[in-house]
């Protein structure tokens, strides 16, 4: 990045689009011959960015020196899990950055270099923050009962579908249960996954590159949001190129129904994630007791645990949110709000949760935008900050409130009209 300052929205925009994907880890670097203060290296460093002390001039006469002949895409495709033969296009080498290879080696690297952070992983997927790669490595989630049932049931269509979708309700437990399955696929049944990371390369551009990188060899990719991609995935299925990619997604009940169905309904059934019984209740409380700080219900006697979950019934996310709370889902979500009195800080709350509700979310950059638009004298940073455990930047580098069934009780209940 040449010519911005670091409080540039454009230098942030960059910083986001490099930012370690949850469960891959990458660095990215800053060249300036600057010297930055103890706390700005600290801030970049949280992003996942070295700086480098040095000009430009100094840097580019290096990198010639290391690299005399420049570096080839089969070098970049090696430094990020993808052998190649030589084969590959500049263009197919930008569109191959949309995926990362789930393997059993690159999640040991990943589990053995972030054991410092196992609190706050586990923290993140028990507040309701969605699967993390932490987690779902060190076989931390609970398997509730259907898991291995369905995983059997994606087994036995995975040949000769192209398309595996896992419906449910909001909050039921679908991304932890893709998550879950596509690290079993890749570990357990020696198959080749991916995941589908969003970027700039199109959906079907992307798997185009892929399906062509990998030649006769047969690889799945986990696309977290089916909805996002519903009209693309439908051309997908109907081509015969794509016949070495199956994907695995899943998608809301409501929104298959709503919107997805006219798309595909006529090329899949869903297979449908129950919500959990009683029958998944010990196992729960157990990962909630071993991996989860929850001093209130920790103390509890374990009858009084169950009946708790007992009393909930709901959906997974609400279930375990009331269970550790001792609270309804609606007097939790009441007194988290609360706790966010400054105004400034209330609107990036607002804000986050009116674009996670179509699924979007809102990109750093718009967000930095509308602070600005608004005359706000706070940073994003700042407002995320405050915000944290409610609020957080996703795997696409996009802020949205923790869960959509969270949002949707804000903006219903807490947003003055």
């Amino acid at each position: 990045m040449i010519g911005a300052s670091l409080d540039e929205p454009i230098f942030r925009q960059h910083v986001a689009a490099y930012r370690p994907v949850s469960g891959h880890v990458g660095v990215s670097y800053l060249v300036t011959p600057s010297d930055l203060s103890p706390i700005d290296t600290a801030s970049l460093q949280e992003e996942g960015v070295e700086h480098i002390r040095c000009t430009a001039e100094e840097f580019v006469s290096e990198l010639l020196r290391l690299y005399p002949n420049g570096i080839s895409p089969e070098e970049v495709l090696r430094a990020i899990s993808l052998p190649s033969d030589g084969s590959v296009s500049l263009r197919d080498l930008e569109n191959l950055r949309s995926f990362t290879a789930i393997s059993s080696a690159d999640l040991a690297k990943f589990v053995s270099e972030n054991e410092h952070n196992a609190a706050k992983f586990r923290q993140l997927f028990y507040e309701g923050f969605g699967p993390n790669w932490f987690v779902i490595a060190r076989g931390e989630i609970a398997v509730l009962g259907c898991f291995e049932e369905m995983e059997r049931s994606v087994l036995e269509q995975m040949d000769h579908a192209p398309i595996l979708v896992i419906s449910g309700e909001a909050g039921a437990g679908k991304s932890t249960f893709t998550n879950w399955l596509a690290f079993r696929l890749a570990t357990k049944h020696d198959k080749v996954v991916y995941l589908y990371q969003p970027r700039q390369a199109p959906f079907l551009d992307a798997m185009h590159s892929l399906s062509s990188y990998l030649k006769h060899e047969r690889a799945i990719v986990l696309v977290d949001d089916l909805s996002m991609h519903a009209r693309e995935i439908r051309e997908f299925a109907s081509d015969a190129k794509f016949r070495n990619v199956a994907v695995l997604t899943s998608v809301r009940s409501g929104e298959w129904a709503s919107r997805v169905k006219m798309h595909l309904g006529d090329r899949l059934t869903p297979i449908e994630l129950p919500r959990f019984g009683m029958s998944d209740v010990p196992v729960l409380i157990s990962r909630i007791d071993q991996f989860y700080p929850a001093p209130e219900f920790s103390r509890l006697p374990y009858q009084q645990k169950v009946e708790r979950f007992g009393r909930s019934r709901k959906q997974l996310l609400i279930a375990l949110k009331e269970a550790t709370y001792g609270q309804g889902f609606d007097e939790i979500i009441e007194h988290e709000v609360g706790t966010v009195t400054d105004p400034m800080t209330r609107t990036g709350l607002c804000l986050a949760c009116i674009c996670t509700l179509p699924r979007t979310g809102i990109s750093n950059v718009a967000a930095s935008s509308v602070l600005k638009t608004i005359n706000s004298s706070y940073k994003l940073s700042e407002i995320l900050s405050s915000l944290d455990g409610i609020v957080e930047i996703d795997h696409a580098n996009r802020m949205k409130a923790r869960h959509e069934i969270y949002a949707r009780e804000v903006v219903e209940r807490h947003i003055p009209v």
